[in-house]
């Protein structure tokens, strides 16, 4: 940027930056996440293999667990 063209940005307009730039971040976080949602059994497959077997212990723990690594791996 040229120096005619450098603005000073008031207090309100850094906000309105800081708010674009977490949208676009949260964004690109659930994009991730819904990505790796079809490869989290992949995943916990080659997770099991060092520690044996697997159990859910809860009915609701088993999509839970494929939730929370979805987001782990999403971000």
């Amino acid at each position: 940027m040229t120096e005619d063209k450098k603005q000073e940005m008031s207090f309100l307009d850094h906000l309105e930056e800081l708010r674009r730039r977490l949208i676009k971040a949260v964004l690109a976080v659930v994009v991730g996440a819904v990505v790796s949602w079809f490869f989290v059994d992949y995943v916990i497959d080659l997770l099991a293999k060092f520690v044996g077997q697997v159990y859910f212990t809860a009915p609701a723990e088993a999509f839970m667990v494929r939730v929370k690594l979805s987001a782990i791996m999403g971000i």
